[in-house]
């Protein structure tokens, strides 16, 4: 083939790629083309990535990934998930989890939620249902009637007498009980 057309075929043209051998390194140390650190880096090549890490300015750079969450739309995520290689960015970490306006839940659910996709977790909202007013009266009454009968341990007292005030303490309880329980039966239906 002629000069003129070696041009258009590029494989004829093109220069192989020089291969080093270790000989060629040991060889250019002992010429003095390579500084010795030059030739530990090639002969010790997991070395050099450690010394270059050593001598990196800290805080290191974030790794930039795709968020989970907005898909890069508020900017990189840099928070990763704690149960998988997800990442989520900054401002969606705002949003969703520390905004109290628009919180979704604390950031343990961010697995669940957004790499999961298991959807949002409800609010659940325990009712409290108020204690009846006759338990109240009963706990009150009784504890009274108990507080008097010590106070009245110490003076003599005749049976009938104790039998009155007991039954008569007894009756109020149960008539104001039955009467707020039955109040509080209309209230409820």
């Amino acid at each position: 083939m002629t000069e003129d057309a070696q041009v258009f075929h590029r494989y004829l043209v093109a220069k192989p790629a020089i291969v080093i051998t270790e000989k060629d390194v040991e060889k250019s140390y002992i010429d003095d083309r390579i500084t010795l650190q030059e030739y530990k880096d090639y002969k010790f090549p997991d070395r050099k990535r450690i010394r270059e890490l050593h001598a990196m300015q800290w805080p290191q750079p974030y790794d930039e990934k795709l968020c989970v969450v907005c898909q890069n739309v508020n900017g990189p995520g840099i928070i990763k998930c704690f149960n998988c290689p997800n990442y989520i960015c900054k401002k969606c970490v705002e949003i969703r989890f520390l905004n109290e306006d628009t919180r979704e839940g604390c950031f343990l659910v961010m697995h669940r939620r957004f790499c999961v996709k298991s959807g949002k977790i409800l609010a659940i909202v325990p009712s409290v249902v108020p204690e009846p007013g006759y338990l109240k009266e009963l706990r009150h009454f009784g504890r009274v009637a108990a507080l008097d009968r010590i106070e009245n341990a110490n003076k003599p007292v005749e049976v009938e007498e104790v039998i009155n005030t007991l039954t008569s303490s007894l009756i109020h309880t149960l008539t104001s009980s039955l009467m707020n329980h039955r109040t509080y039966l209309l209230t409820c239906s």
